[in-house]
């Protein structure tokens, strides 16, 4: 994916050349015509889904995945009305103690007045005594680390995310709980939960209004 400002047009909503920002982390709703905006001009929505949970887990369940990035979307809209955008920001997945699957991250969406987006929540991670457990990769921007104890694979083979958000979550099976939190020390929206002796829930999504 690109970066944010690889999508931004010569002027917004209303002839300005600044874009203005509204920025969700909980749900809520966009209003159109209290920003300025008309029917026919475009604004940019960057979304992201809750990211999944981790496990909390001992070392004895020797393979371990954190829980994967919500998936992270980016479109441009043009306004067919000017009444209210509901926005729903998906929930971090819970943790759980033993095998798991932990939970999974809530979709995050934006319908109304000509947006349509949706971002699914990263998978929730899980443990396992008796074989590898592999890495989660339900769409192009999100994943989360898949570690055998025996090699301790490293926190950054988490999934990456875009921008910081939706990474995955890191993962250890060793009493020390080394290893990534939020798949590599991002605390972002939408970023997976860490498994280990100490397993963490995941970030609840975003979204980000340009106009």
């Amino acid at each position: 994916m690109s970066n944010l400002t690889d999508f931004f047009p010569a002027a917004g909503g209303g002839g300005g050349g600044v874009l203005n920002e509204q920025t969700f982390i909980t749900s809520g709703s966009f209003d159109p015509a209290a920003a300025g905006l008309e029917v026919g001009d475009k604004i940019i929505i960057f979304a992201c889904g809750g990211g999944g949970g981790g496990v909390s887990a001992n070392w004895t369940y020797y393979h371990q995945r954190g829980g994967a990035g919500g998936l992270v979307k980016q479109i441009t809209v043009t306004l067919t009305a000017t009444s209210a955008i509901p926005v729903n920001i998906g929930a971090g997945g819970t943790t759980v103690s033993g095998a798991g699957p932990a939970g999974n991250g809530g979709t995050t969406s934006v319908v109304g007045s000509g947006a349509s987006l949706s971002c699914n929540g990263g998978a929730g991670g899980a443990a396992s005594t008796s074989g590898p457990l592999l890495s989660t990769s339900n769409g192009p921007h999100w994943g989360a680390v898949a570690q055998d104890v025996n090699y301790r694979t490293s926190a950054a083979d988490a999934g990456g995310g875009v921008n910081g958000y939706g990474v995955g979550g890191g993962a250890t099976g060793d009493e020390s709980n080394a290893g990534g939190t939020w798949g590599g020390a991002s605390t972002n929206e939408g970023c997976g939960g860490r498994s280990g002796p100490s397993g963490e829930v995941g970030r609840s999504g975003i979204v980000k209004i340009y106009y």
